[in-house]
């Protein structure tokens, strides 16, 4: 289970469940497109508790109704990965995922 393989089944995890999670923020996506994940902590160890930065780049619905595509949010949070019995990374986030919208 190599950081590489950490960090996509994070941001997979994070596109897939997006709808299931804790997600705050002032403007938030309608649906996830893309999400990279950034494993911040110096240390890497496998299967672990990491802080992670997150680039999300999603769709949303403009004030006039308007559908905004490819709009930049990021988030830092916990996220926390298990092993399975193949060795592949389960990753499982414990935090609210805290969006900040970028400007285009």
């Amino acid at each position: 289970m190599s950081k590489t393989d950490i960090q996509l089944a994070m941001g997979d995890y994070v596109k897939q469940h997006y709808h299931e999670l804790d997600v705050l923020g002032r403007n938030k996506p309608k649906s996830i497109k893309k999400v990279l994940a950034t494993i911040q902590d110096r240390d890497f160890v496998g299967a672990g508790k990491y802080n992670v930065f997150f680039d999300i780049y999603g769709s949303e619905v403009n004030d006039i109704g308007d559908l905004n595509e490819n709009v930049h949010y990021t988030a830092t949070c916990s996220v926390n990965v298990a092993s399975d019995s193949e060795g592949s990374p389960i990753p499982f986030l414990n935090d609210s995922l805290i969006l900040t919208k970028h400007a285009f």
